[in-house]
């Protein structure tokens, strides 16, 4: 078993990719069977390898699916900051209720 520490989560679309920035990569969307090209928003990714450096686990999820966003990770070429990449989680088991105190808050970039 694998434990993390201080663990992030970051979506992929729209939040690593989309109309973001300058810089443009090229990843294989398994979803379609096709190569395409998008823009990265850098000062997102910058945010991953700064967390990464600070000792936060970090893991990498999309809706569009796991592999989907594991060639989106390699793409960007930022494998060795992500410690997980998956599918979004599509739902989660606790004893209270999100919005509580102890919570984290969800962040918007």
């Amino acid at each position: 078993m694998q434990l993390l520490k201080k663990v992030i989560p970051f979506d992929v679309d729209e939040t690593l990719i989309g109309v973001g920035g300058p810089e443009e990569i090229t990843f294989f969307n398994p979803n379609h069977g096709i190569y395409e090209t998008t823009k990265v928003y850098q000062k997102h990714v910058d945010r991953i390898i700064k967390l990464k450096e600070s000792g936060h686990a970090i893991i990498v999820w999309s809706m569009s699916g796991g592999e989907y966003a594991k060639n989106v990770v390699e793409a960007i070429g930022i494998e060795e900051y992500v410690d997980i990449v998956s599918d979004k989680p599509i739902e989660y088991y606790d004893d209270m209720k999100v919005g509580w105190e102890w919570m984290c808050l969800r962040k918007f970039l």
